[in-house]
């Protein structure tokens, strides 16, 4: 529990309040955080390293990812990576006291073929031990400033036409800028830092001269950074990579790199800025009105089915949710479903519902709309086109139960994706994505009469990145993106607006509605001049529904 505490409330004086994540001048750091993350590094804490390498991170002024997660490797792994569609930090753990003779022999032979004779370069088995973990650090710190550029600047891997040193230096860049600001104030770091220019320089000369980088003066390679081509690695072609990461690391840290504040501007914050979608202050606050302790998304086991969760929010703003299982024929699948507010028990509502299909395989469930405790609408999709048609399920419960009418209203008509949204009274908005064969994709739109489920055809919309979420009593259409997120609004022809939302995902207040940070969108609707969403809080691991009131 001490220890619990004690990173707790280093936690708390390393992170800073504000919604900006561009906020470039923080207070520093307090002495501390140096001080506590070297312990972290000497006892092998590798959980703690890496909670407070993001934090260190943040306490220069940045906005970090809530939603990413670090996954632990086996201490004797060499490759450590960021994926950056799953927001994963692959990381081998710290060493243990009785793993680091392992851990320097497998570097040893993996990276020089044995050359390299560790024990003649460590002073002794405590620095040996000290120097495996601080390079365990270090190399999260690396993963992390991928994370950071990916998250400010996905497209400097493009525009460096993908170039692997590109991509690695800028993520050494920021590792090297965070270790210089630790140095500065811990005597431990300091140490390390000096040390590691020396094991850097002491690996790579033991390196085919055939697989070596040379060094590159720093400025050099920050005006040109493909002066070193540099080749993806496996397992089995380690060398070269490892050999660029240390020549880089070299010139690093023989170079008085900027504040971490200041790399944040160049590297980060100005691609970001450039690529950020126009925003307006047409948004007054965004508020939270419920949090819902309940999963709502994903799936789980039942009766030996997988269940699969959606949540919507019906016309009054009220949250429900499906869950539905489905078992795949030939031609036929065969449905169970659940239904009920988003924080009672959800009730039966079918248990083996069979749909006759042309094609099966890749049918699935991708769009409900709530009407209410006794009505709800599903919709289906398939992702390869082998059904012939898209289905409609109508569900409705009086005193005698539930009752359900199948509805195919467009016959033909094949779709990759679905989705149903509120359109007013009697209405609702019936998208459908279709795959461009000759073309761009794009989308059918068409307007749904919620008696008759009859459609009547909108025209067809380019693709974007935008998902319609309903109309203001003014006419404008309400957007949401959902990978970049945030709410925005179009009129007519004109470009979207962003009205809340930063689009950085996270989950992050703010008194302005532009900077807030939203983590994950599920479910939107329009109530008036208010849009409701449905967000997570992947910290608190709970779901929350969030108002955006416009002015």
């Amino acid at each position: 529990m001490e220890e619990l505490q004690y990173t707790f409330w280093t936690a708390l004086l390393l992170l800073l309040t504000g919604g900006d994540p561009a906020r470039l001048n923080p207070p520093p750091a307090p002495d501390l955080a140096g001080a506590y993350i070297a312990e972290q590094v000497q006892m092998g804490d590798s959980w703690g390293v890496t909670f407070n390498i993001e934090r260190a991170y943040e306490a220069a002024g940045i906005s970090i990812n809530d939603t990413l997660t670090w996954q632990f490797l086996p201490y004797d792994r060499i490759v450590n990576w960021y994926d950056p569609y799953d927001q994963v930090i692959h990381l081998a753990e710290m060493p243990a006291d009785d793993q680091v003779t392992a851990y320097w022999d497998n570097w040893s032979r993996v990276l020089t073929r044995g050359d390299w004779d560790w024990r003649g370069f460590f002073v002794d088995a405590d620095e040996a031990r000290e120097m495996a973990r601080f390079n365990q650090f270090l190399l999260g710190a690396h993963e992390y400033g991928h994370a950071l550029t990916y998250r400010f600047d996905p497209g400097h891997v493009a525009r460096a036409d993908d170039e692997i040193n590109c991509r690695e230096l800028a993520a050494d860049r920021l590792a090297a800028g965070l270790l210089e600001e630790l140095a500065a104030t811990e005597p431990r770091f300091a140490r390390w830092r000096s040390r590691y220019g020396e094991l850097a320089a002491a690996i790579n000369g033991e390196i085919d001269a055939a697989l070596r980088y040379d060094v590159v003066d720093y400025p050099a390679l920050d005006a040109d950074c493909r002066l070193m081509h540099v080749v993806q690695p496996d397992e089995d072609s380690m060398t070269p990579y490892a050999s660029a990461y240390f020549a880089r690391w070299q010139a690093l840290l023989t170079t008085d790199l900027p504040p971490l504040p200041a790399l944040y501007e160049t590297y980060l914050f100005s691609h970001w800025r450039a690529a950020q979608v126009p925003g307006a202050p047409l948004a007054e606050s965004v508020e939270y009105v419920d949090w819902i302790y309940a999963d709502l998304t994903g799936s789980y086991e039942r009766d030996g089915r997988t269940f699969w969760r959606l949540p919507g929010f019906a016309p009054d703003g009220r949250l429900f949710v499906m869950d539905y299982a489905l078992v795949q024929g030939d031609d036929t699948v065969s449905l169970a479903l659940l239904y009920g507010p988003s924080q009672g028990k959800k009730k039966p509502v079918t248990d083996d519902l069979v749909l006759d299909l042309d094609g099966a395989a890749f049918f699935d469930l991708t769009a409900v709309l709530p009407l209410g405790p006794d009505r709800f609408l599903a919709a289906s999709s398939d992702i390869w086109g082998d059904a012939d048609n898209v289905v409609l399920l109508d569900f409705r419960r009086s005193a005698a139960g539930w009752s359900h009418r199948v509805v195919r209203p467009l016959p033909g008509v094949q779709n990759a994706e679905t989705r149903l949204s509120h359109a007013g009274p009697g209405s609702a908005r019936l998208d459908l994505y279709q795959f461009g064969t000759d073309g761009p994709s794009y989308w059918l739109l068409y307007r749904l009469d919620l008696e008759s489920l009859a459609v009547t055809p909108l025209g067809q919309q380019p693709d974007r990145p935008y998902a319609y979420a309903g109309q203001l009593p003014d006419g404008r259409e309400v957007l949401v993106d959902s990978d970049d997120p945030m709410v925005l609004l179009a009129d007519g022809d004109a470009a979207p607006i962003r009205i809340a939302g930063n689009g950085l995902q996270g989950f992050k207040d703010a008194y302005d509605p532009l900077a807030v940070e939203f983590a994950m969108i599920e479910a939107v609707t329009v109530l008036g001049k208010t849009i409701r969403l449905l967000d997570y809080d992947p910290i608190a691991r709970q779901f929350s529904v969030r108002d955006v009131i416009l002015k």
